[in-house]
């Protein structure tokens, strides 16, 4: 191991961190988290229902 001399600094490079950003975007890639966001098949989905209704209006129109 080479003799640390007083100009260089002890703690010359610190171990880089990732990103908050880039550790928000690991975890939502994660397949805990795509388990959760998979849709619940027990709720009741009004955005389809809308949808359905705008078609009758057509037929009947």
């Amino acid at each position: 191991m080479r003799a640390q001399t007083i100009e260089e600094p002890i703690m010359a490079r610190k171990k880089r961190t990732p990103t908050q950003h880039s550790q928000v975007q690991r975890d939502l890639r994660s397949p805990l988290y795509r388990m959760q966001v998979v849709k619940d098949k027990t709720r009741y989905n009004r955005k389809r229902d809308k949808t359905v209704r705008s078609e009758d209006f057509r037929k009947a129109a």
